[in-house]
């Protein structure tokens, strides 16, 4: 073996390892506005700000790194980035990357309408807006889709209902759009049919190239912080200090959304 490969072996070997000893890595993120916001400093919000805790604790510094969820996926499986923010657990995906021994938090799904346009059960499909490459249930499949790029797509989707160019927006955890709703200074109400039979749990996914004491280190932060408070507590306990009366929040088994026959 030339020296030249040989030295690109031993570099790729101990690559991992200088990771964990650096304490740096590289994660990716993306942007949620206002629970995710980019800027120039780096993502604020207040999932990072409940999230930088836990690298604090595992002292572990992230390297931010905006991109797609596909994106995200694609470069985890390269070893071209070492973990990803918030990412749903799928058996197709445990076969091509590591996710956090424990959840970041649950997710609840539902489909937000402007306050009584939504007329049960339903007989005709509904235009529904979605993030791209969203989970979607049986029962909203049924419909006319709309899958919306990730760029300011919460914002966009709100603007395209009160509009009325859609009907409904699918959308996971809809009381964080009481925080769109007061920064747009929006008078738009909503009416959330929240899914109650059906939740997602949003795990830190990581790549091939991140050493496993680094994984252990971040799997034993995240579930000491969620041992002091989760991240939906840390939200709700913001989120008090909001005008909520424009979101109602109706609690539905998801089949009610499929279209009556």
């Amino acid at each position: 073996m030339s020296p030249t490969k040989y030295l690109y072996l031993v570099f790729l070997l101990l690559w991992p390892y200088r990771i964990a000893k650096a304490g740096t890595i590289q994660l990716g993120y993306i942007e949620y506005h206002p629970v995710v916001s980019k800027t120039e400093q780096g993502p604020k919000g207040p999932l990072i700000d409940y999230v930088s805790e836990v690298f604090k604790d595992a002292q572990v510094t992230p390297q931010w790194v905006e991109l797609s969820v596909d994106r995200g996926l694609f470069q985890l499986q390269q070893g071209q980035l070492n973990a990803f923010l918030g990412l749903v657990k799928t058996p197709a995906r445990e076969k091509l990357i590591s996710f956090s021994t424990v959840p970041m938090y649950e997710a609840q799904s539902a489909v937000c309408t402007k306050s009584g346009h939504l007329q049960l059960p339903l007989k005709n499909p509904l235009r529904i807006a979605h993030f791209l490459s969203t989970i979607l249930p049986e029962s909203i499949r049924q419909h006319k889709l709309l899958p919306v790029t990730p760029d300011d797509a919460t914002r966009r989707m709100l603007v395209m209902l009160d509009r009325e160019r859609i009907d409904a927006m699918f959308y996971v955890n809809p009381e964080i759009l009481t925080l769109y709703l007061t920064d747009m200074n929006s008078d738009l109400s909503l009416d959330c049919y929240v899914f109650t039979h059906l939740s997602m749990h949003v795990y830190m996914a990581y790549g091939k190239n991140l050493f496993l004491a680094v994984q252990k280190r971040l799997d034993a932060s995240l579930m000491k912080a969620k041992s002091k408070r989760s991240f939906v507590d840390f939200m709700v306990a913001m989120l008090k200090k909001l005008d909520r009366r424009r979101l109602r929040i109706i609690p539905l088994d998801s089949q009610v959304m499929a279209l009556d026959p």
